[in-house]
């Protein structure tokens, strides 16, 4: 009788997941930066972007005081006044000398508008401003994803891989309830993928509670499990506040509750998932 070999398989070690939540928009306006403020120095979030061009530098004083969190830039090239000399970019801006807004900067990028030389000129000023303030920058993410939008998203890439910038966000989005900003986002991100090769970045961004779903802790669990189920580091992004802005659909109070109130620390360690910022990349 002919004995058959045992066939030991290798075992494979369990996946370790990870999970980065960043609070846009530090700096936007004072109920925005007081929430994230709040939120970052009692340990419920380890991350945040600051947006360069808004901020104040009292704030800026608060928040390098708060240890063991990631501080990044929030890319910001159509909203409020920039920081670079006006003459110098005179295609970035209008009359009133501020970004063109979103819709006006995509469609100048499109029919290629947008001079490459101005792009650069905001983008170093803006990383300069913070670096000369002492903020050691852990990553880049953009105001409205513009870093992925279509033609000028990879011409900001490469502006930053040029700058030595190593860590940004990949904005696909993930457990998102599908309408038309996520449609809109995802059809960008996969025209403008993020180049593994250039940057390190998470898989991807679970992106739900900004895009409108529901804030309870079983709403979040299910994301947690939708996203991870093909995936070991990801990104949630978060605009909390602790009011509402009349000219935003984002539920920025509610936000702010939901990380204050919720045990989100213990539902990531039973789910055996590692709350890191991108310092930790």
């Amino acid at each position: 009788m002919l004995s058959v070999p045992i066939r030991f398989e290798k075992r494979q070690k369990p996946m370790t997941k990870s999970l980065i939540i960043n609070a846009d928009d530090f700096g936007f306006d004072e109920d925005a930066t007081t929430g994230i403020l709040d939120l970052l120095s009692i340990g419920k979030i380890p991350s945040t972007t600051v947006m360069a061009n808004c901020v104040n530098e009292k704030d800026l004083i608060l928040l390098k005081k708060i240890a063991n969190i990631g501080i990044g830039l929030h890319l910001n090239l159509i909203e409020g006044v920039p920081i670079s000399p006006l003459k110098k970019i005179p295609d970035l801006i209008n009359e009133k000398g501020e970004f063109l807004g979103a819709k006006k900067f995509l469609k100048n990028a499109i029919f290629q508008k947008i001079p490459e030389e101005q792009v650069f000129m905001e983008v170093k000023a803006q990383l300069v401003f913070l670096e000369s303030r002492g903020i050691k920058i852990t990553h880049v993410d953009s105001h409205q994803h513009i870093h992925q939008f279509p033609i000028i998203g990879k011409t900001i890439q490469n502006i930053l891989e040029k700058l030595k910038v190593k860590k940004i966000r990949n904005s696909f989005p993930l457990a998102a309830n599908f309408g038309f900003r996520p449609n809109v986002l995802k059809l960008f991100t996969k025209l403008n993928p993020i180049s593994r090769k250039d940057f390190i970045c998470p898989e991807g961004l679970i992106s739900n509670l900004s895009f409108g779903g529901e804030l309870t802790l079983k709403d979040f669990s299910n994301d947690l499990i939708s996203s991870y189920h093909n995936h070991s580091c990801l990104e949630l992004m978060t605009h909390p506040g602790i009011k509402d802005r009349n000219d935003s659909y984002l539920k920025r109070k509610k936000e702010y509750l939901f990380w204050k109130e919720n045990p989100i620390q213990e539902l990531l360690k039973e789910k055996k998932i590692e709350l890191i910022h991108y310092g930790n990349l």
